[in-house]
């Protein structure tokens, strides 16, 4: 049996996208903005929050996840799996994944202020993430970089969450999905 890591990093992936635009939405200076159809609002919004490499042509500053990684994991293990009288099969499998957090904006200060609230939030934001089945072990930050694209500098900054997380597959006569968290993971006091 195989698990399929790129769908379990999806999902963290979606989960830390979210909290970040639900957290942003009542920021008092970068206020995260969609419009009806839940995309962001280019005219209102003052940061864009996404999950995918900013483009360069934005002229609001950019928190993106990057990369998200995690070990390839086969379930050697047979003893978690549970069989069911319909032939499926449920199969659980724990996964420790790192979610690269990258800020990029035109100046150093709205990087820095912008660094300041995604920390800020993260702490703030943990047990929500928890309820999603994402515990968060350690939090660093990633080196600050420039990059110098179409006759402007950008300026990079963000956060390495380390995370674990415990999922369920559920295997089916139609295939297998990726169904619930296994657990609710607890954050420890003082984790951050």
């Amino acid at each position: 049996m195989v698990i399929y890591n790129y769908q379990i990093h999806k999902k963290i992936r979606d989960y830390v996208v979210i909290d970040l635009r639900e957290g942003f939405k009542l920021h008092p200076k970068y206020t995260y903005v969609e419009d009806s159809d839940g995309l962001p609002d280019f005219l209102k919004t003052k940061v864009l929050i996404t999950d995918a490499t900013p483009n360069e042509e934005y002229k609001v500053p950019v928190i993106y996840l990057d990369t998200v990684s995690g070990p390839e994991s086969r379930m050697l293990d047979f003893d978690l799996l549970e069989s069911y009288p319909d032939l499926s099969y449920t199969n659980s499998t724990y996964l420790p994944v790192t979610v690269n957090i990258r800020i990029r904006s035109l100046d150093t200060i709205v990087r820095d202020e912008l660094l300041d609230a995604v920390y800020q939030m993260l702490k703030n934001h943990i047990y929500e993430l928890s309820d999603n089945g994402i515990g968060v072990n350690q939090m660093d930050f990633i080196p600050e970089s420039r990059e110098f694209i179409e006759d402007r500098w950008y300026y990079d900054n963000g956060i390495a969450l380390k995370t674990v997380s415990e999922w369920v597959e559920n295997y089916t006569e139609e295939g297998f999905y990726v169904d619930t968290v296994a657990v609710v993971v607890t954050p420890a006091s003082g984790t951050l």
